[in-house]
């Protein structure tokens, strides 16, 4: 059975007045902080302003794990926290932003990618439109590529969910699952102290973890792929 995919659009109706007013305030609040960390904590924002771009782009919810290393001062609560502002930032901007996004050819080009995995993942799980705003957690809790907090707004436009409670479905998401990540970091990060006299049952610890981890994100991902390769197989596009 063919399916004609929604043109991508802007859901969201939402006046010039209210995105001024919420994306001046959140550049004002985050300039804030970021004046605020350099006066009363300046080492530990020299740390974390680097590691801001590469959550971004590399580790995503796996940067609380930075922080087995000796040579990182932060702990890992706190780069979960980060990993959850950063998802609150995130659709923040996605939905106050999406109608600018979509005039920007190569930015347009990746959220029509997006919209279409998350169009035929729910033709194909149509029960996940009952569970939406749970839906929306998973998909920003779980750290597998193309189910972060950019994929979770997608997800929850096409569940139809009022801005308020995607922002606050992201959120707690975004929250939850950085945390869960910093909680396996202190953990870790207690049994590497527990050998750190034997360098070498340390570090083959440390691979064998990360092997770990890494086995679990691929497994994620294969089953995410495997869902997405029988939405398209069993539904083709017009």
């Amino acid at each position: 059975m063919a399916v004609v995919l929604e043109k991508i659009k802007d859901p969201f109706d939402i006046g010039w007045r209210e995105r001024i007013i919420v994306l001046g305030g959140v550049l004002c609040v985050c300039l804030m902080a970021i004046f605020l960390g350099f006066v009363y904590a300046p080492t530990e924002m020299k740390i974390l302003l680097p590691l801001i771009p590469l959550s971004i782009f590399v580790l995503g919810k796996f940067l609380p794990l930075v922080c087995v290393s000796e040579t990182i001062s932060c702990v890992p609560w706190q780069l979960g926290l980060v990993v959850g502002v950063l998802d609150v930032l995130t659709i923040i901007l996605f939905v106050y932003g999406l109608s600018l996004l979509l005039r920007i050819s190569f930015i347009s080009k990746k959220l029509i990618a997006i919209q279409y995995k998350a169009q035929l993942i729910l033709y194909h799980y149509p029960k996940i439109r009952r569970v939406a705003i749970g839906s929306v957690m998973c998909f920003v809790l779980f750290p597998i590529a193309g189910t972060g907090a950019l994929f979770g707004g997608f997800l929850g436009t096409l569940l139809g969910l009022h801005r308020i409670v995607l922002i606050a479905s992201v959120t707690v998401g975004g929250f939850i699952g950085g945390l869960l990540m910093a909680l396996l970091a202190v953990e870790f990060q207690d049994f590497v102290y527990l050998l750190k006299d034997s360098p070498t049952i340390k570090y083959t610890s440390i691979v064998m973890f990360v092997g770990l981890i890494a086995g679990g994100v691929l497994w994620l991902q294969r089953i995410y792929n495997t869902i997405l390769l029988e939405a398209e197989q069993k539904y083709p596009t017009d």
